[in-house]
């Protein structure tokens, strides 16, 4: 519904409404054609206002402008995703709800591992690390790092996943994102989910190169899952 505004800026109609910002008197006062205060700018603006329609309506575009993306922002465009790579609603609501619980025991428990960690900046270590098979001692460690730390990791293994030829060491790099997903918390900024999502979808593009008979799918589907589920990233699935 519409209403006209009188020339006092009241509304006709049925409804009346009460000006956000109330004033004590109806003109502004200006000063060589500046407001003198606050309140006469507010005053000043409803006067412009008046002059102006109540609503615009922009016309719709003759025609759909299509560009090619950089490569760093192809994810907005959709793709088609074979099905065969994908696990069901039931399954993905299911695993969610026991990651859950899953996180908040071992999140509550301290670890009394000796185990030494490379210092994160040592990225070439934590290559060297993460490429052999995993032992839960280690992965249990993960416990002592930093939030920052976790995703600077998440973001190394995420290079390195999209590397070529890494299939040998697709299980150990799962493994590890898994158990950083543990101890990462959820409260996070934006550009803490910025990270989280691209290290997710590294992780599909992966999984689409890999195939649906793929040894490491269930691997794949289950840090998609944590990430869009529990993180709260639902578009990534």
């Amino acid at each position: 519904m519409k209403f006209k505004r009188d020339n006092e800026g009241n509304d006709n109609g049925e409804i009346k409404n009460k000006a956000a910002l109330p004033t004590t008197r109806k003109r502004a006062k200006l000063v060589n054609g500046i407001p003198a205060s606050g309140e006469d700018y507010v005053l000043f603006v409803r006067e412009q206002a008046k002059g102006y329609s109540d609503t615009a309506v922009a016309p719709p575009p003759t025609s759909i402008l299509k560009s090619n993306l950089p490569p760093s922002f192809r994810f907005t465009e959709e793709t088609p995703v074979d099905p065969a790579l994908l696990c069901s609603s039931e399954w993905q609501a299911f695993y969610a709800d026991a990651f859950t619980r899953y996180k908040k025991t071992k999140s509550g428990l301290s670890t009394m591992s000796k185990t030494r960690l490379p210092p994160v900046a040592e990225k070439q270590q934590w290559r060297d690390l993460v490429s052999k098979p995993v032992t839960d001692n280690k992965l249990d460690d993960l416990q002592k790092m930093k939030q920052k730390d976790l995703l600077l990791l998440m973001k190394y293994i995420r290079e390195w996943l999209l590397e070529t030829e890494q299939e040998q060491h697709y299980e150990s790099f799962t493994a590890w994102l898994y158990s950083c997903l543990v101890f990462l918390d959820p409260v996070m900024t934006f550009s803490d989910s910025s990270i989280l999502r691209n290290v997710c979808r590294a992780v599909i593009e992966v999984r689409a190169k890999a195939g649906p008979d793929s040894p490491h799918l269930p691997q794949f589907n289950i840090v998609i899952t944590i990430v869009s589920r529990v993180f709260g990233q639902s578009d990534l699935m």
